[in-house]
Parts: structure tokens; sequence; C-alpha cells
């Protein structure tokens, strides 16, 4: 999900070394100006979320309808950024 959200940010040329930044660069560039839904920005928002308590939590513990919930939250994120750029810069 934050690859794809990177690809996108890299074609209008910005990029950040953290995931917040780069959600925040997300959020500012395509959900603030309605190139992508904002059901979107909460979904990255959301993974930057679970991430983080998986990086730095003491004991983090997934269930499974969790885990489920993030892998449909990638592959609509991943889906609908493909979409844009196959229609905004593939001309």
């Amino acid at each position: 999900m934050f690859s794809a959200a990177r690809a996108l940010l890299a074609i209008e040329g910005l990029d950040s070394s953290k995931h917040s930044g780069m959600v925040s660069l997300f959020n500012r560039h395509f959900v603030k100006n309605g190139i992508v839904d904002k059901d979107l920005g909460r979904l990255i928002m959301n993974a930057k979320d679970f991430r983080e308590k998986g990086d730095y939590g003491d004991f983090v513990i997934v269930n499974r309808g969790e885990a489920e919930e993030q892998l449909e939250a990638a592959k609509k994120m991943i889906s609908a950024i493909t979409e844009i750029i196959n229609k905004r810069y593939s001309q």
C-alpha cells in the first residue's frame, strides 16, 4: 500500500523518508485535491497505524480479521492508484 502511494507521489516528484511524511504528502496532494477518494486517505492512515503498532509495540497480536481487513484495503488502494496512474499519466 505504501509503495503504491509512494509511486504516485514519485510521478509528481514528491517523496518522504518517513511513512508519516509520505502519508501526509499523499493526503495533501491527492486526497485534498479530489484526485483520490477520502476513503483511500483513511485506509493508508489505518495501515500506518497498524505498521507502527507492529514495529514499535512491545507485544502486538493481529487477529485474522484485522489481517484480512488490511489485505482488502491494500488491494483497494493498489487498484485505485493503478487506475489513476493509467488515466492521468499513461498518455
